[in-house]
This record gives C-alpha cells, sequence and structure tokens, in this order.
C-alpha cells in the first residue's frame, strides 16, 4: 500500500515537471498579432501567380469568407461545409504531405524575402520557422544561393 503512494507522488511530480517545461501560452497581444500575420502571409502568398489551389490558399479563401459571412447561421453553413471537405482531404495521406510542404514552402519564402528587407523579423517567422525547426539564418543563405 505505501509503495503505491509512493509511486503515485513521483508520478504526479514528474508530470509537473514536465508540464512546467511546456512553453506558456502567447499572450492575447501575441495570438493577435499572429492571426493577423498568417493572414498577410497568406495574402501576400494567394497574390502570388499558380498559387490559388494550393492549401493555403484555401485555407485564406476560408478566413475571408468566415469574416464576410453576418450572421451566426451563415458562419455555421461555411464550418460546416469545410468539416465535410476536410474530413474528405484528411483520408489522403499524400495531400496533407503536400499541404505541409505548400505551407513550409510559404512560410519560408515569406521570411526569406522579409529577412533581406527588414532588420528585425515579425513575430510570425520566429513562430513558424521555430515550429519548423528550421534555422533563420540557414534560410537566408540558401534563398540567396537560390536567387543567383
Amino acid at each position: 500500500m505505501r509503495r503505491s503512494g509512493y509511486w503515485l507522488a513521483c508520478w504526479v511530480a514528474s508530470v509537473a515537471v514536465v508540464a512546467a517545461a511546456d512553453p506558456p501560452p502567447l499572450p492575447d497581444k501575441n495570438r493577435e498579432e499572429s492571426a493577423r500575420s498568417r493572414l498577410a502571409v497568406m495574402g501576400w502568398w494567394c497574390a502570388k501567380p499558380g498559387m490559388l489551389d494550393t492549401a493555403p490558399c484555401e485555407n485564406f479563401k476560408f478566413l475571408t469568407l468566415l469574416k464576410q459571412a453576418a450572421t451566426h447561421d451563415e458562419k455555421k453553413a461555411i464550418v460546416v461545409k469545410r468539416l465535410e471537405a476536410r474530413r474528405a482531404r484528411r483520408r489522403d495521406k499524400a495531400a496533407v504531405a503536400l499541404a505541409r510542404t505548400e505551407y513550409v514552402k510559404m512560410y519560408k519564402l515569406y521570411c526569406t524575402e522579409v529577412m533581406a528587407k527588414v532588420v528585425e523579423l515579425p513575430l510570425i517567422c520566429k513562430q513558424k520557422m521555430r515550429l519548423l525547426g528550421l534555422n533563420l539564418t540557414d534560410t537566408a543563405k540558401t534563398s540567396t544561393k537560390s536567387a543567383s
């Protein structure tokens, strides 16, 4: 009986340590900035020729439609339609992998172009490049090599 109490206490302590190691959630200001930045990046990407059929642009169209919807029922209909389409796409592993590569390409290209123009990177670039496991300096070097 004593041992089970000891193990339970150890388990609770280990969970607390792991939970403390997780990064804290972003403050609301950063969330709003990230959301605006994501929309700006997707708008920039979708303005490029031939990109309208990519996953980021489909997402951008959805978000734009959702913002334009006036009533709750309109928004609900848009979301339900989107969920049905997403369920069908999620079954296709190749489509999921393609969507991920399109997003990676979009953020990588945007952040390297922004790096060439500004001193301070936008928050969205810092977050996405870190999540994708990409080093910003390596990305800048590869973009200058591919441009020449």
